[in-house]
């Protein structure tokens, strides 16, 4: 094997800052709770696809459709429930 692929890879420090700027910063839960409520009042759960739909209906900041795509297949019996999911993932501000 060449040498040269023996040696460690190097991340140029802009890579690693271009890392840390991907990261979500967390949305304020106010911005989420009309469409986790709506969908809640709709359904009687919290499904992801119920909440996306919403958003996009009233088109919602990326931030907020990026955080509700973190509630995945997951089905919430409750705004609250999505809440303290969404706050442990550090995903959204109280």
């Amino acid at each position: 094997m060449p040498a040269w692929l023996r040696q460690p890879l190097a991340v140029p420090a802009m890579a690693r800052q271009s890392l840390k700027e991907c990261r979500m910063a967390a949305v304020d839960w106010s911005l989420l709770e009309p469409f986790v409520q709506g969908a809640f009042e709709q359904h009687g759960r919290i499904e992801r696809a119920d909440v996306i739909e919403l958003a996009y209906g009233e088109n919602a900041d990326d931030d907020v459709i990026d955080t509700i795509d973190a509630i995945g297949s997951r089905v919430f019996s409750s705004p609250t429930d999505v809440r303290d999911f969404l706050t442990a993932q550090k995903l959204v501000n109280e």
